[in-house]
C-alpha cells in the first residue's frame, strides 16, 4: 500500500507501522528502504493529520532511520577507493577522502 496516497484511515494505519520498526528490523533495511520510509514519515509529519502520540512515534522512527542511513553512508565512505592509476599492470588505490578532509587528520595530531 502506498501510504502517501491512502485514505485517512489507511494513512493512520501506515503511520502506526512505526511501532514495528525495532532495532533488529532497522539493521535489515537497505539504505534505499530506509530513505523511502523516512520520506513517508516526513510527509505524515508535514500534513499534521495525526495525533501528538502518533507524531512522536513517527519522529522517533525518523531519527532512528536517519541515524541508520548516516551509519551506512559512513561505512560506504570508508570503503570507497580512488583509482590512482596502473603501474606495470597493477592497479593502485587509496582510501577515499572527501574534499576538505585531507588535512583534517593532520590538524588533529
Amino acid at each position: 500500500m502506498n501510504c502517501a496516497r491512502a485514505r485517512n484511515a489507511d494513512r493512520m494505519k501506515c503511520a502506526r507501522n512505526a511501532d514495528r520498526t525495532n532495532g533488529m528490523e532497522l539493521k535489515e533495511k537497505s539504505f534505499e528502504e530506509a530513505i523511502a520510509r523516512l520520506e513517508q514519515i516526513i510527509e505524515f509529519l508535514e500534513r499534521g493529520e495525526l495525533t501528538l502520540e502518533e507524531n512522536l512515534k513517527l519522529f522517533e522512527e525518523g531519527i532512528a532511520l536517519a541515524r541508520h542511513c548516516r551509519s551506512q553512508l559512513d561505512e560506504a565512505q570508508g570503503e570507497v577507493e580512488i583509482l590512482l592509476g596502473v603501474e606495470e599492470g597493477e592497479v593502485r588505490t587509496e582510501p577515499f577522502q572527501p574534499e576538505g578532509e585531507e588535512n583534517a587528520g593532520e590538524a588533529q595530531s
